[in-house]
């Protein structure tokens, strides 16, 4: 109970020292204490030293009190009376002689009365001083009675405390024992509290049935979703599913969690009946307001702005349907994860949805039909189509602003487009109506469709790149305001799911009309002559309706998806198909022109065009194998195709031929691979390699027959002029081209003189 310094601080009382012989005596010294202990430890301190600072002052004054001195006296009295007879006496004491001295001392006045008057002072003064020491000795006497007596109260003091020490020493012995078992007592204490306050408890989460039960079957429950206490139901019952999940093996727990589960429900369903109601209540009362105005900035107003104030007059049904939405989903509309009764919760929530997406649609129908009339009518008013478009859709993501701000005033989602099936964007999107919101882009994809459908394709290609460079190639700026935010995934939306699909199916009916099924005319057979610059000038027109196509794709569809689309597949494909045809025919048909030449002049048109739109999968190869077509990527473009033959002659020795040479002087081709998507760049590259064979082999093989023959090299020389008429007829003034076609033909010539 007592720290022990306490009682170390105490000293005990032991008897006085005895002083010795060999001590010396002092005359008027301070008495030993009687309270002085025998063998005192140096941490102990002794009476006599705490009084020692109480008489320090008079002990450092020294052992006896100072000899009594004699002070100077004051002038005598006959000093005073008789100070010019003095004065007459010492000026004359100097003129006299020792004869004359004794007359002198016979003044007149001067008489031996004055010497014991003298003598008498000087006894007085002493008196008077001795006095003074005596009044000190006396009072120094009376302080030392009064030390005494204080020193003998302290050692009664001491022996007093010494004893309370000791009876405080055996009082703790007994109350060490008394301690523990009371701290044994309150360990028992907190134990069976705790285990009570968790009895306690867990009859709450049983108790609170009958409460939760009485509550929500009373007459009148319905008016509970509209009092701030109906929140509370919520957080009890989740922690009465919560616990009764997480103890399985308490009694009766799978029946009280299937009775709290319907419960909940019950509170739900309260929940979504009361939110019905006010959503009716509220439409009915703007309805004929909304339908006798034709302002816009009224019907405005009254659908939006009037419509939430009018829903949000409650005491607490929105806050109540706020705290049901925060438990599954958060601001943006995510779902959460680890929810009690997560089922339940994502059930009420979307039926919430559903209801307010329904009570929405039948009160904005008239407006959106009327916005797409506006649109049709527009058309036959003479204004463009595509300006048209451009305000109908703008129209349409204004009005899907509008309500997902309401839609977040009411449910405190901001639902926001997300590939996450369970979000609030998933569940508006299957929830597919005639109202315009942000999951909700088909009404506006389905007029503009239907407005488009007798538009060119052009024309088409137009509003779907406005779209796309409008809001999805500017660049993201933090200081946009949220519409700008919104508009991007609105448009998103809108040409992912509505507009992209429908330019690549008008692609695919406008490819299979001009281009697969486009006549083969007679004067196709023979390839004009160039003109101008421009190697195109002169390509198959089935080429260049192509090329025009690719380039339209290129304008509309950003190039992540047209590498995945099979649109640009398609129109390779079918152009490919029309080339094969024509060179088929004539090789069939006399008087044509060259049938391979004609292949390598379209065939590298086609390439060039993919390859500087950046269409299919168009890369450098490598060039350490004879069949490799070598570095094309970098090197083809509308002013230099003669990069691409460049790379296929400095590639590898005979890259063109090797592969198709066998024991004969006769080329075999090698066979071209099956077209895919996925190989279509190196279908094309087979196929221009086939055609550089062909050409190089048989211009070769004229070559070698006209040098043996002995004219004088005339056939040859003809020769020679054939083949630079037929390739500046084909290539203009694409002079390396025509070159590097003429030095495969000498190295095709090498080869076949080698193997004879």
């Amino acid at each position: 109970m007592y720290d022990d310094q306490w009682y170390n601080f105490v000293p005990e009382a032991t008897n006085k020292p005895t002083r010795t012989s060999g001590q010396p005596t002092r005359s008027h010294g301070r008495k030993p204490s009687l309270l002085q202990q025998p063998n005192i430890s140096s941490d102990v301190r002794s009476s006599s030293e705490i009084s020692r600072p109480v008489l320090a002052v008079v002990e450092d004054e020294g052992d006896s009190f100072p000899e009594p001195q004699v002070l100077r006296r004051a002038a005598s009295s006959s000093d005073l009376i008789h100070p010019r007879q003095k004065y007459t006496v010492r000026k004359f004491s100097k003129r006299t002689t020792k004869a004359s001295r004794l007359p002198a001392l016979s003044l007149e006045g001067y008489t031996s009365a004055d010497d014991e008057e003298e003598s008498d002072c000087d006894e007085q003064l002493q008196e008077k001083s001795r006095n003074v020491y005596i009044a000190y000795q006396a009072q120094l006497t009376l302080t030392e009675g009064h030390l005494d007596n204080l020193i003998s109260d302290t050692d009664d003091t001491l022996r007093l405390l010494e004893k309370l020490t000791s009876s405080f020493k055996a009082v703790e012995l007994q109350t060490t024992s008394f301690r523990s078992q009371c701290e044994d007592l309150i360990a028992d204490q907190e134990r069976l509290k705790k285990l009570s306050d968790e009895v306690g408890t867990d009859l709450h989460y049983y108790a609170y049935l009958d409460n939760a039960t009485r509550r929500l079957n009373a007459p009148g429950a319905s008016k509970l979703v509209d009092d701030s206490s109906f929140a509370d139901i919520f957080r009890h019952l989740d922690s009465c599913i919560d616990f009764m999940s997480k103890h399985t093996s308490y009694r009766d727990a799978e029946s009280y969690l299937a009775r709290y589960q319907s419960l909940l429900t019950k509170a739900l369903h309260l929940l979504e009946t009361g939110l019905s109601n006010k959503l009716d209540k509220v439409a009915m009362n703007l309805a004929p307001q909304l339908n006798n105005t034709n302002s816009e900035s009224a019907q405005h107003a009254l659908s939006y702005d009037r419509f939430g104030e009018m829903t949000l007059e409650s005491y607490s049904l929105v806050p109540n349907i706020h705290e049901v939405t925060y438990r599954i989903y958060d601001k943006t509309g995510i779902h959460k994860d680890d929810i009690i009764a997560s089922e339940i919760y994502e059930g009420s929530a979307k039926n919430m949805f559903y209801t307010y997406l329904s009570v929405r649609d039948r009160h904005m129908r008239t407006i959106a039909h009327r916005d797409i009339e506006e649109y049709k009518a527009s058309q036959a008013q003479g204004v463009s189509i595509e300006s048209a478009s451009r305000k109908y859709i703008k129209q349409c993501f204004e009005r899907a602003f509008n309500e997902v701000n309401l839609f977040a005033k009411i449910f405190n989602v901001l639902p926001r487009r997300s590939p996450d099936d369970d979000s609030v964007y998933a569940v508006l999107k299957s929830h597919q109506r005639f109202l315009v919101n942000p999951a909700n882009m088909a009404p506006p994809g389905a007029a503009i469709q239907a407005g488009l459908q007798a538009a060119e394709l052009r024309t088409i290609c137009n509003i779907v790149g406005w779209l796309s460079n409008e809001y999805l190639v500017s660049d993201y700026d933090e200081s946009d305001s949220p519409f700008s935010i919104f508009s991007r995934e609105y448009a998103a939306a809108l040409l992912s799911d509505h507009m992209w699909p429908f330019v690549e199916r008008g692609f695919e009916a406008e490819v299979s009309k001009i281009i697969t099924k486009a006549p083969v005319a007679p004067e196709s057979l023979q390839i004009p002559k160039v003109v101008g610059p421009l190697p195109v000038s002169n390509a198959y027109p089935t080429v260049k309706v192509a090329l025009a196509l690719l380039d339209m794709f290129d304008q509309c569809m950003p190039k992540e998806r047209s590498k995945q689309s099979a649109t640009v597949f398609n129109i390779v494909r079918e152009t490919i198909r029309a080339l094969q045809r024509i060179e088929t025919k004539m090789k069939a048909t006399k008087g044509s022109s060259d049938s391979d030449v004609f292949m390598i002049k379209n065939l590298l048109v086609l390439r060039n065009q993919l390859v500087s739109l950046e269409f299919g999968d168009v890369r450098q190869q490598s060039t350490a194998g004879g069949g490799a077509l070598g570095p094309i990527w970098d090197t083809i473009n509308p002013q230099a195709w003669v990069g691409f033959l460049s790379s296929i002659m400095s590639a590898a020795p005979l890259p063109i031929w090797s592969r198709g040479l066998t024991g004969s002087a006769t080329p075999v081709p090698p066979p071209a691979p099956a077209l895919t998507q996925e190989n279509m760049s190196e279908h094309l590259d087979e196929l221009l390699r086939r055609a550089i064979y062909a050409f190089t082999g048989k211009w070769a093989a004229k070559v070698v027959e006209a040098e043996a023959k002995k004219d004088d090299g005339k056939t040859l020389a003809a020769i020679d002029v054939e083949l630079d008429t037929l390739l500046e007829n084909v290539f203009g003034n694409q002079r390396e081209v025509m070159d590097r076609l003429k030095e495969a033909i000498d190295a095709n010539v090498d080869v076949q003189k080698g193997k004879k």
